[in-house]
């Protein structure tokens, strides 16, 4: 966290070498790996060269894996405005990603950066929004469940699928219980 709202947008990244990315994220990725962890949530992502920079980072830990997650402002781009169809296929090129994806951005976003993305990548997708409701402030969409979502991110390649901010227990076992019905679980 940069504690300036900036992990939002990415702009942060704008006066960052890549270098200085992956020295800024060394120590965290080295303590997880020598813990154990198996599999890296990286997560959240803003721009796609810090996403880039830390792709690079796995190749100083060669039995790492990884998923790769990134927040969007809109149906097509990252936070940080890369388009996001161009960082799921340069971040699918790594043999250490194991699925790549979207998290932390509104729902309604998330059918559209799927379609956007669908033939830039065999890797499976990664899915887990904001409930709408911890984003609504108001608009339209205040109260209305992520679980209808789910056919149409299926139908895109989401293989893994889940919530993020303001997403709770009842939401989860909502759409586990939708799936399990859909046969998916």
């Amino acid at each position: 966290c940069q504690h300036d709202m900036s992990e939002y947008s990415g702009s942060y990244v704008d006066h960052m070498t890549e270098r200085e990315l992956m020295d800024w994220h060394r120590p965290r990725i080295a303590s997880l790996l020598g813990a154990g962890v198996d599999l890296l949530a990286i997560e959240t992502q803003p721009s796609l060269k810090e996403a880039l920079a830390l792709v690079q980072l796995l190749k100083e830990f060669p039995s790492a894996k990884a998923w790769v997650t990134f927040s969007c402002k809109d149906g097509l781009h990252t936070s940080h405005n890369d388009l996001f169809s161009t960082a799921v296929e340069q971040i699918s090129l790594s043999s250490q990603v194991v699925a790549i994806g979207v998290n932390c951005t509104p729902p309604s976003h998330v059918t559209p950066l799927l379609d956007s993305a669908r033939g830039c990548t065999s890797l499976p997708f990664i899915v887990y929004p904001n409930s709408e409701n911890d984003l609504c402030a108001g608009e339209s969409l205040c109260g209305q469940s992520i679980t209808p979502h789910l056919s149409s991110w299926i139908q895109l390649g989401a293989r893994l699928i889940g919530g993020c901010c303001g997403v709770g227990v009842r939401e989860i076992e909502t759409m586990s219980n939708e799936l399990r019905g859909r046969g998916y679980c």
